[in-house]
């Protein structure tokens, strides 16, 4: 836990790549470790290492496909480095390992919507909703189309709806009071 609180430190302080040589002995010292392999995968990402992030943290889904968090990081990799179309399929790929994850309709939506997707985002978001009502993410994004079609009270629903189940989310709050 303390190389993990070096190494984050380092990473922090623009010193990548000795976070990421730290992360990197972790892994070494504890070669099973799913938590340590997607500690420098993400250090890896972070650093501007795209493509041996992205290896380390396929090999983890490779050997455990139910380890989200892996998907997410690579999903929010792609959205953040403006690369679509991969977003995209890495996005269907975590919701087909996880059809019962309402995070992987989640960001199945975001990505749908990067790619202007408009229609198959709503729908994913939908189904975010039907499997954990309340999601801030879903709900958000039913409130925005419901916003852009100028349907208020649709909008004030779902932000009803997210706050029922998470009353102190404030990014809802300050949107139902906007």
């Amino acid at each position: 836990e303390a190389m993990n609180l070096l190494a984050s430190a380092f990473l922090v302080q623009g010193k990548s790549s000795e976070g990421v040589e730290i992360l990197a002995k972790v892994v070494e010292l504890h070669p099973d470790s799913t938590e340590a392999k997607a500690r420098l995968g993400a250090g890896f990402l972070s650093v501007g290492s795209e493509e041996l992030g992205i290896e380390t943290l396929r090999s983890i889904l490779d050997k455990d496909p139910s380890y989200e968090q892996a998907d997410i990081l690579i999903v929010l990799n792609y959205l953040r480095n403006n690369k679509v179309a991969e977003a995209v399929r890495a996005a269907q790929e975590y919701q087909s390992r996880n059809p019962d994850s309402a995070t992987s309709y989640d960001l199945l939506g975001r990505a749908y919507l990067a790619s202007k997707e408009k229609e198959s985002a709503r729908a994913a978001f939908i189904k975010a909703l039907e499997l954990r009502p309340g999601d801030p993410g879903a709900g958000t994004g039913l409130a925005d189309f419901a916003l852009a079609d100028k349907n208020y009270d649709a909008a004030r629903g779902y932000y009803r709806q997210v706050l029922e189940h998470n009353p102190d989310h404030i990014p809802t709050r300050m949107k139902v009071a906007a």
